[in-house]
């Protein structure tokens, strides 16, 4: 068996890495969901999944916070 593969393609983007950085984080729980649509990063609370991915494209530093993490992880 193999593990199961899910990519995020984005009319006019192409493959959207951060939409997968971001569902990879909620499966290892470096982001929290909290019910309701509403997600938990850094003490910042966001209502659903479109803000939170406006907030971490618009913050690199979580991003690539987020990045180093899975990395470590993973590894």
């Amino acid at each position: 068996g193999g593990g199961k593969s899910i990519g995020y393609i984005r009319y006019g983007y192409g493959l959207d890495e951060l939409a997968e950085i971001i569902d990879q984080s909620i499966d290892m729980g470096l982001i929290e969901v909290k019910g309701a649509g509403w997600h938990a990063i850094r003490d910042n609370k966001i209502q659903g999944w479109d803000k939170l991915y406006l907030y971490i494209k618009e913050n690199p530093s979580i991003e690539q916070e987020l990045i180093k993490s899975l990395k470590e992880m993973t590894s």
